[in-house]
């Protein structure tokens, strides 16, 4: 049956007659439109944006004051600006945007009123090289003088994301506009404008039902949510028409008198989890059906379509589709999330889906109906699911870099991975699988090659080692021989001492570039004997790489104390020290590995606070921000993330 409420459906034009509680809101949009070229309009989801702008600015114009071009992003906002734009104009080559403005707005003498809804998308889905550009857009047609308005929508925890941009576009926050979550006042006049409209009478005491409504709504919230409004009296209108006028409909263009009682308010209860509710009804029943329909579907299909048009931030993903008789095709980057839903079964899930007013289709893309059920969608995802989305959102983005650098997954990045693959399995596509493969194959012979390298280092330091030593032993022999005769040939003396030092500071040398720094330290201390026939700049030398070895010992000792203590950032710092004072394999092998260990843990504590970010959970993804900061600090993407949970 044809219900007159809109469920989750934002307000447009036609719904002038029926659009209340808002009138403030609007006078003040249109007073910003009358005085500015770029307007912000932000506010919480379900606060009602995009209906007032559509239905009640619209309302405002007549149809020659204004011509709206509403634009969201699909698949790239500089796309879907373009096929607006040429839709608009009727050229196919318009050159830029302002010309296209410009042709338009000639034609039909007519303001262009350039309205971008969910701009959020921009910067969850889009890429930096896809914001640049439209951020050039934008400056271009502000800067082209043409009649034109820009208008964006978005969600306000999202108003960050903005500030980027505001070099290029230094007016970008001059004139805003938050919209307020209803208050009790407002959803009065909404309630008893739209009865009045919809031929609907509330039972006597009609102010005393009315609260109960409120209440009900609210659910002692000071704001309500707007999606949540229309979904409870869209439930109580279909359960109290079909009681009054049962297998009827309401005739075309007439609403029939329908009286709200107070035992049919306190029947519908309170609206909290109405929604909630609903998906998992609608999500139970579609399910039961699919499983009929598609008997090897698994017990889950219809959970994992409804994740798959959500973000990892929570937010709506649209996803471009091709209809295929009954199967539909969803574009390739997203494929992997709806496997293994075969095509013809997604085709049924989605229509079953549009049909419970929960899908949304335009005809190349697909996506939630509302961002309330993307909230609630992604309220589900338990902690193991956001891991598995995570893992598979990073190995389709290495796949695609792959496509272009050649670079294999790293072993630290496949030991992340790895326990998580067995899951993602029936989500992956041969390619995808293959490249796996491979690189585990790659890191295998990677590390084959730098274990027998490291082998050929150490064999070599060995060597020079003996070397040193059988020099240093004839060396001493020598100089047992030689010293009877000292007294004899005093240049002798100087000489035998030289060679006996330089081999004494060779075997030193060797034990040092190993690493062994206590046995280097104890061999240069026996040329203490020899130190006196030597010049007194060559006699500084010694002492100075004596003081310097020490110092080297004193560094990596503190170093691997504070990496065993967890401190791998003040390691890294006593690390790099002794490569200052005096260089050798184990302090480079020490600083690339404590450089690695740095990144691999901050990359988790990122990783990890981002995921509890999404879940809510502000306190426990501070604790994780804060220590990702401990290894990288000032990470302005962390320090901004970390921000936003302290303002929760």
């Amino acid at each position: 049956m044809k219900s007159p409420f809109k469920f989750l459906d934002a307000y447009t034009l036609d719904d002038r007659q029926a659009f209340f509680g808002r009138e403030d809101e609007v006078a003040t949009l249109y007073e910003m439109v009358a005085k500015n070229r770029l307007i912000l309009v932000y506010g919480q989801s379900g606060t009602g944006k995009t209906s007032l702008i559509q239905c009640g600015l619209a309302a405002r114009f007549d149809a020659t004051d204004w011509y709206p071009l509403f634009i969201r992003r699909q698949t790239d906002i500089n796309q879907s600006l373009a096929q607006r734009l040429r839709q608009a104009s009727g050229l196919d080559d318009y050159g830029s945007a302002p010309l296209a403005l410009e042709e338009i707005y000639v034609a039909g003498l007519r303001p262009v009123y350039f309205i971008v809804d969910q701009l959020e998308e921009l910067f969850i889905l889009g890429t930096p090289r896809e914001q640049a550009l439209f951020v050039q857009t934008v400056r271009d047609i502000l800067d082209s003088g043409l009649p034109c308005r820009i208008l964006f929508i978005i969600r306000e925890e999202y108003l960050a994301y903005l500030y980027g941009f505001e070099k290029a576009i230094p007016t970008l926050f001059d004139s805003r506009l938050r919209v307020e979550p209803m208050s009790a006042t407002k959803v009065k006049s909404v309630l008893e404008g739209s009865f009045r409209q919809f031929n609907i009478r509330v039972q006597a005491p009609e102010a005393d039902n009315l609260q109960r409504i409120i209440d009900n709504v609210s659910g002692g919230r000071a704001g309500i949510p707007l999606p949540y409004l229309q979904v409870y009296l869209d439930s109580l209108y279909r359960e109290d028409f079909t009681r009054s006028y049962p297998g009827r409909d309401n005739p075309p263009g007439d609403w029939l008198p329908i009286e709200f009682s107070r035992q049919e308010i306190d029947g519908m209860g309170r609206i909290e989890n109405a929604l909630e509710k609903f998906l998992h009804e609608q999500q139970t029943e579609i399910q039961r059906r699919l499983q009929r329909q598609f008997p090897q579907t698994g017990e889950d299909a219809v959970q994992k379509v409804l994740d798959a048009f959500v973000s990892e931030e929570g937010t709506k993903r649209p996803v471009g589709f091709e209809q295929r008789g009954d199967d539909l095709l969803v574009e390739k980057r997203w494929a992997d999330l709806f496997r293994p839903l075969q095509p013809e079964a997604l085709g049924a899930c989605c229509r079953m889906l549009e049909q419970a007013r929960l899908l949304r289709a335009d005809g190349e893309h697909l996506e939630l109906a509302h961002d309330a059920l993307a909230i609630l969608i992604d309220k589900q995802r338990s902690d193991q699911q956001r891991r598995l989305n995570e893992a598979l959102r990073r190995l389709q983005y290495r796949h695609r870099e792959f496509a272009d650098t050649g670079e294999y997954l790293t072993r630290r990045q496949f030991n992340a991975l790895e326990d998580l693959l067995p899951m993602l399995e029936d989500r992956l596509d041969d390619d995808v699988i293959k490249f796996v493969t491979a690189s585990r194959k790659h890191a295998e012979q990677t590390e084959r090659a730098e274990l027998e390298a490291e082998r050929r280092k150490r064999k070599q330091a060995r060597r020079v080692a003996a070397a040193g030593i059988s020099l240093a032993a004839v060396a001493f022999v020598g100089f047992a021989l030689a010293w009877m005769q000292f007294l004899t040939a005093n240049r002798a003396k100087i000489d035998i001492a030289r060679n006996a030092l330089q081999a004494q500071r060779n075997i030193a040398t060797a034990l040092k570039m190993d690493g062994k720094y206590d046995q280097a330290l104890r061999q240069l201390e026996g040329t203490r004997q020899f130190i006196s026939v030597l010049k007194p700049a060559e006699q500084a030398e010694i002492i100075q790489l004596e003081t310097n070895w020490q110092k080297v010992r004193k560094f990596m000792a503190a170093g691997d104390s504070l990496g065993a203590a967890g401190d791998l950032r003040a390691a890294l710092a006593q690390y790099r020290e002794a490569q200052k004072t005096d260089r050798d394999d184990r302090i480079d092998n020490r600083v690339a590995q404590t450089s690695r260990d740095i990144e691999t843990k901050f990359q988790e504590y990122r990783l990890f606070g981002e995921a509890l970010y999404n879940a809510r959970k502000y306190d426990q993804a501070i604790r994780n921000f804060e220590k990702a900061l401990l290894l990288k600090p000032g990470d302005p993407e962390v320090t901004r993330k970390l921000e936003w949970c302290r303002q929760r």
